[in-house]
């Protein structure tokens, strides 16, 4: 349990559906404050956890690294999952979690918390519309450091984070673009590393073309801070989307984001219904699949200076 902890255990308790029985961390010391603060059955490894009776499901929100190892033991153990992004860190990792948990009857959700904000949502139904047009470009930036604290942890290493900004709020940027402009069919980037204490990239820019023959740009940076860089932007024949603190057609505003945890929230209450009602999930595991596929192609860009099909 790490730093986005506290934000699912305030979605969990807000959804009347869900109510934390159990959890495991590798501090001692964390999961004994934890566990008597937030009222909940501490366990020393994560197999004592799963053989629990009274855990129907669970979120993994380990080390990135160790995601594949632990949803595969979460769904061999007969659980339902939530699992932070990246659900694994390769393509191939989350489409053989797709397949377990599907063989099983069970529910393995991305935590793609980002696609339950309702101005997304929104700009996600304008462009299905029509209402500006066809788009032809896109482009998803965050210009702002990771707390210090968590470069000198496991993010701050390759063998536990998989790589560094492109693969850790990377991710966030590029399920987004998915999700609004659909399925990217080749990626060229760069990489670089210039001022964090990190092992992997401080720096990632991506050019992206769409089968649909959209263009789009991804720039992730955790080196310094500017908030004047639109979060997302999406550029028409009818007209252009941005999204910041609000999402504006043409400049004119038409809904506010709402405050992170709300979308958490909401993630939360859609896991519930997904696995007491059968109600398929805003973040499926073909986004997340189609997600790595597209970093691993971007990495493998960044080593050898060439642009690389992703594949279909």
């Amino acid at each position: 349990m790490g730093d986005i902890a506290p934000m699912h255990r305030e979605a969990i308790q807000a959804c009347t559906d869900l109510k934390l029985v159990a959890g495991f961390t590798r501090n001692p010391a964390r999961l004994a404050t934890l566990s008597r603060e937030w009222g909940f059955t501490p366990y020393c490894t994560i197999q004592d956890l799963l053989r629990d009776p009274s855990v129907d499901a669970v979120v993994v929100l380990t080390p990135s690294a160790h995601h594949f190892a632990h949803v595969s033991e979460a769904l061999k153990a007969g659980k339902h999952v939530l699992a932070e992004k990246p659900v694994a860190l390769h393509g191939t990792e989350i489409a053989e979690l797709a397949r377990l948990a599907r063989d099983r009857g069970l529910v393995c959700m991305p935590a793609h918390s980002a696609v339950y904000r309702p101005a997304l949502q929104h700009a996600r139904e304008l462009i299905l519309e029509g209402v500006m047009g066809s788009p032809y470009f896109c482009q998803a930036t965050l210009v702002m450091p990771i707390a210090s604290e968590s470069m000198q942890g496991w993010r701050g290493q390759n063998a536990l984070a998989g790589g560094g900004a492109l693969v850790d709020s990377g991710t966030h940027r590029l399920y987004q673009l998915i999700y609004l402009m659909g399925r990217p069919a080749e990626v060229f980037a760069y990489t670089g590393h210039h001022k964090q204490p990190i092992e992997g990239e401080d720096l990632a820019l991506l050019g992206l073309r769409f089968q649909s023959g959209a263009l789009g740009v991804v720039l992730q940076s955790w080196i310094s801070h500017d908030p004047t860089f639109p979060e997302l932007k999406v550029l028409g024949t009818e007209g252009t989307l941005d999204l910041s603190e609000h999402l504006r057609l043409n400049g004119r505003p038409l809904l506010a984001q709402l405050p992170r945890q709300d979308s958490f929230n909401c993630m939360l209450q859609q896991f519930a219904d997904c696995v007491r009602l059968g109600t398929i999930p805003r973040s499926t595991m073909e986004d997340a699949t189609l997600t790595a596929q597209t970093i691993d192609a971007a990495y493998e860009s960044a080593r050898t200076g060439a642009a690389v099909t992703i594949p279909t």
